[in-house]
Order: C-alpha cells, then sequence, then structure tokens
C-alpha cells in the first residue's frame, strides 16, 4: 500500500465499531488519545497523526502509535470497519447519471 498517493484519488472511510454490549467509554477514548500525545482540540484521530512519515504499510504498521491503536482495539474487543473506492469509479457513476435518456437511444432503430 503505497502512502503517497494523492489523497484525492480514494475515498477512504474507516472507523472503529462497537457492539451492543461493548461500547466505548470516554475515559477509554482519552486513554488512546493520551497515549498518542495529542493536543487537547483534536477530537479524531486521522493517518496523520499516527503515521511518522511511513512511506508505505510495512513501514506505517512498525510505528509506535499503530502499535497503541491496535492494541487498544484487541484489549477492548472493538471492530475496525475500512473501505476505499477510486474517485475514477465516482467521476464515471456521475457521468452516466447526468446523461440524458436521449443519448441512450443514439444508434437504435
Amino acid at each position: 500500500m503505497d502512502l503517497m498517493l494523492n489523497e484525492r484519488e480514494l475515498f477512504i472511510l474507516g472507523g472503529i465499531g462497537f457492539e451492543a454490549d461493548n461500547f466505548a467509554s470516554t475515559d477509554g477514548i482519552d486513554e488512546l488519545f493520551d497515549a498518542f500525545l495529542l493536543q487537547a482540540n483534536v477530537t479524531e484521530v486521522k493517518i496523520k497523526h499516527i503515521r511518522l512519515n511511513a512511506q508505505d504499510f510495512l513501514t506505517l504498521i512498525s510505528k509506535p502509535k499503530v502499535a497503541v491503536l491496535i492494541e487498544w482495539l484487541y484489549e477492548k474487543k472493538f471492530l475496525i470497519h475500512y473501505s476505499y473506492v477510486d474517485n475514477f469509479y465516482y467521476k464515471i457513476v456521475d457521468i452516466v447519471d447526468s446523461m440524458e435518456e436521449l443519448w441512450f437511444g443514439w444508434g437504435v432503430k
């Protein structure tokens, strides 16, 4: 995974998932933020907060803050969700969605 991709090329959505009987407590989240040494005004953790100049996946996974996150997720038995879509997909969908019905009849007799 190349972390140097243009961020505008991909739509990425990720986060922590909780089961109904296992929610994160405010104290648990504060504990994680404290371990990341984030500024007090940070309300969500982004890759820029933990990547520490990692340029690829293998370097990223070896960073201390990533280890803290993985250990915290494992300890708390939380789930993660992650998905990405190449923005080229959305560009094609937008073009097709904006076509008038008339366009589809061209060449058809």
